[in-house]
């Protein structure tokens, strides 16, 4: 059983999410701590995702919408890339 954060500790975990474009939009009911699951809201593309907020926070995840986006661009070949894997 996880133990519940304060609610310091609570309002210092959402400045964190804040400085990287993750706010809080509502936590569901039986609130677990850092096990418990909320609804978050990417400022950067306007992504809505549920997640526990121990994976947000914690493990670092972020918006998954991002994520996949991220992990395109870096598989991405540019033109260089591609002249290079030529010669």
């Amino acid at each position: 059983m996880c133990a519940k954060i304060t609610e310091v500790q609570f309002e210092q975990r959402k400045v964190y999410l804040h400085k990287r474009n993750i706010e809080i939009i509502c936590e569901y009911k039986d609130n677990k701590g850092m096990d418990a699951k909320y609804h978050f809201h990417c400022a950067i593309d306007e992504h809505e995702w549920d997640a526990k907020f121990a994976n947000v926070f914690s493990s670092g995840q972020g918006c998954p919408k991002c994520g996949i986006l991220s992990s395109t661009e870096k598989k991405r070949t540019t033109e260089s890339d591609f002249n290079q894997i030529k010669k």
